[in-house]
């Protein structure tokens, strides 16, 4: 177990840095620069901001900056509860070069608690309501219950959040107002964050209810739930208590990668509804090439994918039998 724990956090660790290269070296050789589109700027002025940012040191200089200051110098708990990665590890990404005067850390501190909010909430819902419905379309194969679910995995699967939202909208939005229809401060009240939730869950729902249907078919035919059946045991009991059970290693590796997306991947779902979340400083990003706030938006993500994937794995091999006793 601690040897599989130390390979993983090793492959997790070159990971980061294997993705922390790439992103540095696509923002450098992309054509233009993050002033290059000001027209309002004079050349002298452009090379002067390229200065202030580092941006006129050599590329082999650039990087080394960049490594350092990525890399960890300190383990803090506290900075992890205020979202504060640099106190939490020492981390510094600089300043934006678009958001004057503001630093990259205190942007990503101010709007990732409002993504993971988010996509805990998604998380939370496509696990319950998938896992349950998954158990029932399995008590009840190939009857109306299953089908009707069925038909309901299929929706979710079939149609993404980009194009679920606006639907969501135009339907429910009368009665539950979305923070589309006012400031992004608005984000704080209970009613604004039903249509974003369930525009990002959908999809994991459908997908999730279906492996747990797949899963518990699969073994509904075993003798150790024959043995049940024979007690006297409830269906329901012996759905949840027994097979359930049994199918929790391969639902909770999928799980672990779910959990990464939905936390990393609500970036159209904040831009549609106007959630001042990472999302929106991603895209803002990418457009003004805010090259300091884009790698950062970035890396958090990848650490925040290859962390919870990373947790899944470990969990799967714990609860794997086999794996234990190799």
């Amino acid at each position: 177990m601690i040897r599989f724990i130390l390979q993983r956090f090793i492959q997790s660790v070159l990971l980061i840095y294997i993705v922390a290269t790439l992103v540095f070296l696509l923002v450098r050789i992309t054509p233009g620069g993050p002033f290059s589109q000001d027209r309002n700027l004079r050349p002298e002025q452009i090379v002067q901001l390229e200065e202030q940012y580092g941006l006129s040191e050599t590329g082999f200089h650039q990087y080394y900056k960049f490594i350092y200051s990525l890399s960890p110098k300190q383990l803090n708990p506290v900075g992890l509860i205020q979202w504060d990665i640099e106190k939490a590890f020492g981390v510094d990404l600089g300043y934006s070069m678009r958001y004057e005067g503001r630093r990259v850390n205190q942007l990503l501190q101010d709007s990732l608690p409002t993504s993971f909010e988010l996509g805990l909430y998604a998380l939370l819902l496509a696990m319950v309501v998938g896992v349950i419905s998954g158990v029932a379309a399995s008590v009840y194969p190939d009857q109306w219950p299953d089908r009707a679910l069925s038909i309901f995995y299929t929706l979710g699967i079939c149609i993404p959040a980009l194009a679920l939202a606006p639907i969501l909208i135009g339907f429910f939005g009368f009665m539950l107002p979305s923070s589309l229809q006012l400031p992004v401060m608005h984000w704080d009240s209970p009613s604004h964050k039903v249509l974003p939730v369930l525009a990002l869950s959908f999809y994991y729902l459908g997908s999730l209810g279906r492996l747990t249907r797949a899963y518990m078919l699969e073994v509904s035919s075993a003798p150790y739930l024959k043995a049940a059946r024979a007690k006297g045991l409830g269906t329901w009991k012996i759905a949840f208590k027994h097979g359930l059970l049994s199918t929790l290693s391969p639902i909770i590796a999928y799980i672990g990668p779910t959990a990464a997306h939905l936390l990393t991947g609500s970036f159209v779902v904040e831009a549609i509804f106007n959630i001042p979340g990472m999302g929106m400083h991603l895209v803002n990003s990418a457009l003004n090439r805010d090259y300091s706030l884009l790698i950062g938006c970035v890396l958090v993500y990848t650490v925040l994918i290859v962390v919870l994937n990373t947790i899944a794995d470990i969990i799967a091999y714990y609860l794997n039998p086999q794996s234990r006793e190799s």
